[in-house]
């Protein structure tokens, strides 16, 4: 299986070093990297990753992403009742939220562009969720297990 990577420049971008920078690292040895076939030289994500956690003070990993999630687009004013209790929620906790995703989509299927795009960005510590229906309707234990990010149900006595 094929390691995640970035390119020299955007590895630089995340970091916030100059893109010369990270190619002097790269020439020194100083960083993960892999070449392709091409001849390129990309930086391994997991390095990077990495530099950005250690980089971070100890308080600030309380960045908050919120999800909701209703089935039907005739629930509009329920969706945005469960936002901005999630809202609520969040800064009662001190959260700095980062996104707010609300999607109109089936819990029965995995077709949810929004949430895919959220968990894609990778920008946030903590998901933040009214009930784990909201995110998925089987498997919770599996995708709290392999999330990189702590996933917060706020009302766990909900829909038992």
């Amino acid at each position: 299986m094929e390691q995640k990577r970035y390119r020299p420049s955007q590895a630089a971008k995340i970091l916030g070093v100059h893109h010369w920078t990270m190619r002097r690292w790269l020439r020194e040895g100083k960083v993960p990297s892999v070449k392709s076939e091409s001849g390129r030289w990309y930086v391994l994500a997991s390095w990077v990753e990495a530099q950005t956690l250690e980089s971070r003070p100890e308080q600030s990993k309380n960045r908050c992403a919120i999800y909701a999630r209703e089935s039907s687009s005739e629930n509009k004013s329920a969706l945005k009742s469960q936002s901005d209790g999630l809202v609520q929620y969040a800064q009662a906790r001190g959260y700095q939220i980062t996104h707010i995703v609300a999607e109109v989509a089936s819990g029965m299927n995995d077709n949810r562009p929004k949430l895919h795009t959220l968990i894609r960005q990778n920008d946030f510590d903590i998901l933040l969720v009214e009930h784990k229906e909201r995110l998925t309707r089987f498997g919770f234990k599996w995708f709290e297990e392999l999330c990189p990010f702590h996933i917060e149900v706020v009302n766990l006595a909900a829909h038992m």
